[in-house]
């Protein structure tokens, strides 16, 4: 259950005052209960949840209005206090027994108060009662409640046949089983939902995924085929079925996968990715040709832009440029006049490369978001020319025109963090989420800082679960989450949210976490086949370094 704590008392007067101003206004009961929202409200804008439930509890108990049981029952249940919410429940029952928001806050109650029982018996009917029902029954159940008693839910609903013929409710009670981390329960729903929906893509394709996770690229990949037959036109399937073989290690396969059916410029980038990846030289050349061809009789500028970047991908850069200083007008001529300082670079020149960025960030007819980018971009490359320094001076520059800028401040946060000035970045990473408290990116990354170079864990791990909470299939944040909780102590924990990471993106930061958390919980073998995995990918990591360090004998 979410709690939005109201702006302002206008807002509550508003909201609440009507229905008191029928009442006569010598009636005690009506400015009692007046008076017990606003002391409440009160608490409520202080953050004080403690001291608001009651006051609101008492009020709902006063009045003939749901909304005001409603809102009690949020404030109970934020404050934990399981008293007062069952008061608050009880008057919501009273007033508004059909309810169907009712009924999730009564499940969400149960499941925290470990009366699964209740809790299967309020999701079926939940289900029942509403085409969109599972909606609610699968947020409910990607709350906090142990994996155990989550995934012993999930098996109850599936043995009374609760779950709807919906495919995407099925997908979804899957991908909760996902994160919790019950591979067999997974299966489970994974081979029920192929059985029931053979014709569905995104059934095969999960089940790919599943294949793939578990070693057998050969079934896999005859998923993916099974899905590819079923794709027809939806060019969202093929790129997922595209995305699926490049996970296989067949990044050709993805660019044919693509290659069906109509191409436009979105299909056409993706395939030139794939493409360069599988170091496809004739195959890139020919769909530069298919892609000039496209182009032919109708010479806009996005397409000089898509060939342009074709062009940056084969390393020609003089034809790249020629592209982008094609595009005429427009946003798209923003994008182009900063890829060309991208293709100067690339070709050897990093002089002109810097001016014309800096022509970029001084031409008024160049919009906002690309002349940030130009500065982006200009501390990049004088990073990787001249150290980390002069990275963050280009950023602060860039600051000091698009001041507060999140994607500047965020970029400086980890510059600063790689060189060690851990105030500074914490600085940045709080500056962001002064600004926008739900930014995911800098919960995860202040999170993980702290996690990994202070001691601060506690913090680390409020900041890490808000970002799990928004993004609870982000493989980096999985990974925070994971990393925290080994550093915490909670190995056993971890290893479930560091495996599915490694599940995800299996990158050699993440697999060095995997190893430490393996080593400790006694898995030396595998540990040491983890690591070496890491090691291939990125020697230098400073991840894999600690990792071996600790694995040392």
């Amino acid at each position: 259950m979410i709690l939005r704590k109201s702006t302002a008392f206008g807002l509550l007067l508003a909201l609440w005052l009507p229905s008191a101003a029928r009442a006569d206004v010598a009636d005690a009961e009506a400015a009692r209960m007046l008076q017990s929202l606003l002391v409440g409200e009160f608490s409520l804008q202080q953050g004080n949840y403690a001291a608001a439930a009651q006051p609101y509890v008492e009020a709902a108990e006063r009045t003939t209005d749901p909304a005001v049981a409603q809102r009690a029952s949020a404030v109970a249940a934020a404050a934990n206090d399981d008293v007062l919410l069952q008061r608050a429940l009880a008057r919501w029952q009273a007033l508004a027994p059909q309810s169907e928001a009712l009924l999730d806050a009564r499940t969400s109650l149960a499941l925290r108060q470990g009366d699964d029982a209740a809790v299967v018996a309020a999701l079926t009917q939940r289900m029942a009662g509403s085409a969109e029902g599972w909606r609610d029954a699968v947020k409910i159940l990607a709350g906090r409640a142990e994996p155990d008693r989550v995934a012993g839910i999930i098996d109850q609903l599936m043995r009374r046949e609760a779950l709807p013929s919906d495919l995407t409710a099925w997908l979804a009670f899957a991908g909760v089983a996902q994160r919790i981390g019950r591979d067999a329960l997974v299966e489970r729903l994974v081979d029920t939902l192929v059985a029931r929906f053979p014709d569905a893509p995104r059934a095969w394709l999960l089940k790919a995924g599943r294949l793939r996770e578990q070693g057998d690229a050969t079934a896999a990949r005859t998923a993916v085929e099974q899905a590819l037959a079923h794709v027809r036109e939806d060019a969202g399937l093929r790129f997922a079925a595209a995305a699926e073989l490049s996970r296989l290690g067949d990044p050709a396969a993805a660019a044919a996968a693509l290659a069906i059916g109509e191409q436009d410029e979105q299909t056409l980038r993706a395939r030139a990715g794939f493409l360069s990846t599988a170091k496809d030289q004739a195959g890139l050349d020919a769909l530069y040709a298919q892609a000039r061809e496209l182009r032919r009789g109708k010479p806009d500028d996005d397409w000089s832009l898509l060939l342009g970047q074709l062009a940056e991908t084969l390393e020609r850069y003089d034809e790249a440029l020629d592209w982008y200083r094609a595009v005429a007008g427009g946003e798209t001529r923003a994008k182009a006049q900063v890829r060309i300082a991208v293709a100067l670079n690339a070709g050897g020149d990093f002089t002109a490369a810097m001016k014309q960025l800096a022509a970029v960030q001084a031409d008024p007819l160049i919009d906002g978001e690309a002349q940030r980018d130009s500065f982006l971009l200009e501390a990049g490359l004088r990073g990787e020319a001249d150290g980390v320094a002069q990275e963050i001076a280009t950023l602060g520059r860039g600051l000091a025109v698009f001041e507060d800028d999140p994607a500047l401040l965020y970029a400086r946060a980890l510059a600063h963090e790689r060189s060690d000035r851990l105030d500074a970045a914490e600085d940045d990473f709080r500056r962001i989420l002064m600004l926008d408290p739900d930014n995911v990116a800098a919960l995860n990354a202040l999170g993980y800082t702290l996690a990994d170079r202070t001691e601060r864990l506690d913090e680390a791990l409020n900041l890490i679960e808000r970002a799990y909470d928004k993004e609870p299939d982000n493989a980096a944040i999985v990974d925070s989450l994971g990393w925290v909780l080994y550093r915490l102590g909670r190995v056993d924990d971890a290893l479930v949210h560091l495996q599915r990471a490694a599940k995800l993106a299996p990158d050699a930061e993440v697999l060095a976490h995997l190893a430490q958390a393996l080593w400790r919980g006694n898995a030396h073998d595998e540990a040491r086949q983890v690591l070496a995995r890491a090691a291939a990918l990125d020697p230098d990591s400073r991840a894999v370094k600690r990792a071996a360090e600790v694995m040392a004998p």
